[in-house]
């Protein structure tokens, strides 16, 4: 975590799930995708899942988030 968080790749699956969301809307698809992963490919081990980092931010971030980007949030 400490990585991802001082590296920014928090903030960017983060801002990935939003842009994917909005994507899934232009095709009235439901915006169902509430998880994101960070692979860190030197920290990839064969059989186990160590270098990976799998993030479930909540509907409701993901929705304030969407809603932030388009200047709805005050």
């Amino acid at each position: 975590w400490e990585c991802a968080a001082s590296q920014h790749y928090l903030l960017q699956v983060h801002l990935y799930l939003v842009a994917l969301r909005r994507y899934l809307r232009l095709f009235d698809a439901p915006a169902t995708a509430t998880s994101g992963c960070i692979v860190f490919l030197r920290g990839v081990q064969p059989r186990s899942s160590e270098g990976l980092l799998e993030l479930f931010p909540s509907n409701a971030l993901l929705t304030d988030l969407d809603a932030l980007f388009d200047g709805e949030h005050s």
